[in-house]
């Protein structure tokens, strides 16, 4: 089995007075319940937010005409899911309240709204089969994983959802291609059969820069009920495939590449490693401050992504910058990127101080 996580729920518990006390919880009546448990209890249960396991309709009907009295108690559980056959589990820690848990109208009416709480904004993917489950997990998560951006992705994966946000992303299909989504999301499509991994076929996200894989989706547990699951676990040669990626990019892709300055960017998505970014100033170093930014403009538009808040921020470009500026207009509209999207620091605002004096006294 694997632990889900501990949760609680109030337990109603009916006192009816005949001629001798007895209790009704769920669905069943008790003759005795042990002490302890109706002292603990208390009469005012107004939690909105709190899961309440309220005492049978049917039963409370019966017993209708009979003097009682409800109180509550917060009944503590772990919750975790066996694999077979595929179910939830509920174990509390004493035989009293395990015989509550598994109370046939507990698992019928506390079950779905246990689900929906515990899944509460998550999204739906593919079915997870046995494989996934058993298989190499380090942990299991119900966290929604939303910021997608970079992502290796198998070709189940449906591009088109609204609910997984994110800029640019990696393919495996048919081909080696670079393409936009009907959102105009940058896709870099590798050819599947560059890979030959058996478990390529399972994942659903690996994410190249951790080195971790993901497979997020959902099983079928009791009266059909659907449980959302984000399983995180490791493949120990995640980092082999990243390079292969990025060989396959490089050696594949490079007669599509609109232009030398776009490719560092291609280069920087696939890696994000910085000196892609660096390499690009390298390259347009004698640029003048506003035709580097004209020509960074025309880039952005034929990748639809925005790279200012990088390069207006990054500590090994900024300089690059410093020495594009040649006149006041230029130092101005560097000095207010730089405020909008980084933080200055004491050097470069006495830099900017300096020029500032420098340009006004020329002009």
């Amino acid at each position: 089995m694997l632990f889900l996580q501990t949760r609680t729920v109030l337990v109603e518990i009916t006192k009816v007075n005949q001629d001798q006390s007895s209790y009704l919880i769920g669905d069943q009546k008790f003759e005795f319940i042990p002490q302890s448990i109706w002292k603990a209890s208390f009469k005012n249960a107004n939690w909105n937010r709190a899961l309440k396991y309220e005492v049978d309709s049917i039963i409370k009907t019966m017993y209708q005409g009979v003097n009682s009295t409800s109180r509550y108690f917060a009944l503590r559980f772990d919750l975790y899911l066996d694999f077979n056959p595929t179910r939830v589990v509920y174990l509390a820690f004493n035989k009293f309240t395990n015989q509550i848990l598994n109370q046939e109208s507990f698992a019928l009416t506390m079950l779905p709204k246990i689900l929906v709480s515990y899944q509460k904004n998550n999204q739906t993917f593919l079915k997870l089969n046995d494989d996934q489950l058993t298989k190499n997990y380090l942990e299991l998560t119900h966290q929604p994983l939303i910021d997608i951006n970079g992502f290796l992705v198998n070709a189940n994966f449906d591009i088109s959802d609204p609910n997984y946000r994110w800029n640019y992303l990696i393919k495996l299909g048919k081909e080696n291609k670079i393409s936009f989504s009907n959102h105009q999301q940058l896709i870099y499509e590798i050819d599947e059969k560059l890979f030959d991994d058996s478990w390529l076929g399972t994942f659903h996200l690996v994410d190249l820069i951790k080195q971790q894989v993901y497979c997020q989706g959902y099983v079928e547990v009791q009266n059909h009920h659907h449980l959302k699951l984000a399983i995180n676990y490791e493949e120990p040669l995640i980092f082999l495939i990243r390079n292969r990626v990025i060989r396959a990019l490089e050696s594949k892709f490079a007669p599509i590449l609109e232009a030398r300055q776009t490719e560092f960017f291609h280069y920087y998505n696939l890696t994000q490693d910085v000196k892609y970014l660096v390499e690009f100033m390298e390259t347009t170093r004698n640029l003048t401050y506003f035709a580097w930014k004209s020509l960074c403009q025309k880039i952005f538009e034929s990748l639809n992504l925005n790279y200012d808040d990088l390069l207006y921020s990054l500590k090994e470009i900024k300089p690059f910058l410093f020495t594009k500026v040649t006149d006041l207009k230029a130092l101005n509209d560097l000095t207010n990127n730089l405020h909008r999207f980084g933080n200055l620091t004491f050097d470069e605002q006495v830099k900017i101080n300096e020029l500032k004096v420098k340009y006004n006294v020329s002009k």
